[in-house]
């Protein structure tokens, strides 16, 4: 089995306000709903190191900056690896 995707959401105080807090929530009923419990490793950071930039995440080590909760999905399916709405 492959390593699992790792997923780093920032979860300092400028990308929290920012909207961090959606985007978890986001990635976590989309790990649920897809069953990528297995492939998927999420995990939080203090600070990230790019607040003006915020929210940031790092997904398989890929900064992404401002990002909304809109886009999670299309990101996830990209790192992977997967067409939108595919099955692996």
């Amino acid at each position: 089995m492959k390593e699992p995707v790792e997923i780093v959401i920032c979860l300092g105080s400028s990308c929290f306000a920012r909207g961090n807090a959606r985007v978890l929530a986001e990635i976590e009923r989309l790990v649920d709903e897809r069953g990528l419990q297995r492939r998927v490793l999420v995990r939080g950071s203090r600070c990230e190191g790019a607040c003006a930039g915020g929210p940031n995440i790092r997904i398989a080590g890929v900064a992404h900056h401002g990002v909304r909760v809109e886009v999670v999905g299309s990101l996830l399916d990209e790192a992977l690896g997967e067409s939108p709405g595919g099955n692996a």
